[in-house]
């Protein structure tokens, strides 16, 4: 497991981040889901899958999140589901399979329990289904969901569901006999271009504005210069955007906050800084070019008009 998996899995096994991605995923920011309500659950699934031989066989899958939340009904039901979260610091393109797997897995391991509480408590089946499965009238599952957060650094083009994984030209006749599987991915990249718009209460709405405009760093300058929420980002977010979007902005371990304000003026600074000595290299070697050539003419309106220079840098190649 790399540095960005464990980071960010980290930081989303908080209860505030994780009720925070479900409610701007699935509720447009409102608080349906309450940190309060999240208890942690095991993230060992396991999945079972048939072999050619016909026989079954089963394998541990890791998830990244797991929790349970507990909802009220009318104040009176408790009424639970499973709710996992899968981050992805890269684009899947069989993310519709894994996640089905996933939950598959579950679901499995739930009625595995039920058939061993069937067991323990010495019930007997009513038939030979219920003797077989463990699983008797009456019984009920568990909804499972799961929440996919791309935080890499591209927008999301992979497939969502099981039919975007299929060829375009199945018949239309045919389509009513194949089940669809979707899944949700909540990235930063379709978020609202306004940071007030963010559908986020926690860190996770400045880390997901700031993973958004890390393309243009003078851009996000002058933002974060403007806006007070994101000046100042708690250690671990910074920690997190730093792994995620290669900024390698120095974090102080002794401190608890960091100015981003001053982060991203360095990163400027060191952008410019890099990008002179990259240009003085350039000019360099157009110059170790020119004058073998007793091109000293073209050497000369080369210091001073820069598409020439430019179109001098393409023809000896150098990048």
């Amino acid at each position: 497991m790399g540095k960005a998996d464990k980071i960010t899995r980290k930081f989303m096994s908080h209860n505030d981040t994780f009720a925070d991605a479900y409610n701007a995923a699935f509720f447009g920011g409102r608080e349906i889901i309450k940190p309060s309500s999240l208890r942690p659950m095991s993230e060992k699934e396991i999945v079972a899958y048939a072999k050619r031989n016909g026989r079954s066989e089963t394998e541990e899958k890791i998830r990244d999140v797991m929790k349970n939340a507990v909802f009220m009904t009318d104040g009176k039901v408790n009424y639970a589901i499973d709710l996992g979260i899968e981050c992805q610091t890269n684009i899947s393109r069989i993310m519709p399979v894994r996640i089905m797997g996933y939950n598959q897995g579950r679901y499995a391991m739930q009625i595995d329990d039920i058939a061993h509480a069937h067991k323990a408590a010495d019930e007997k089946p009513t038939n030979s289904g219920e003797f077989f499965n463990g699983f008797y009238q009456g019984d009920k599952l568990t909804p499972v969901v799961t929440l996919v957060i791309n935080f890499s650094s591209q927008k999301w083009d992979a497939p969502k569901s099981l039919f975007e994984m299929f060829s375009e030209d199945i018949p239309e006749e045919l389509k009513p006999l194949i089940q669809d599987y979707k899944i949700t991915v909540l990235s930063p990249y379709d978020q609202p271009e306004e940071y007030d718009k963010l559908p986020f209460r926690t860190s996770l709405k400045p880390l997901m504005y700031l993973l958004k405009k890390m393309d243009n760093l003078n851009e996000l300058l002058e933002e974060v210069a403007k806006n007070p929420e994101i000046q100042i980002l708690d250690r671990e977010t910074a920690e997190v955007f730093n792994t995620l979007s290669g900024a390698n902005i120095e974090i102080n371990e002794k401190e608890g906050a960091v100015n981003m304000c001053k982060a991203f003026e360095e990163l400027r600074r060191r952008g410019i800084s890099e990008g002179e000595a990259i240009g003085e290299n350039k000019f360099s070697q157009l110059i170790n070019s020119l004058l073998p050539a007793g091109r000293v003419k073209d050497l000369e309106r080369a210091a001073n008009d820069s598409a020439y220079r430019n179109s001098l840098f393409a023809e000896f190649g150098i990048a």
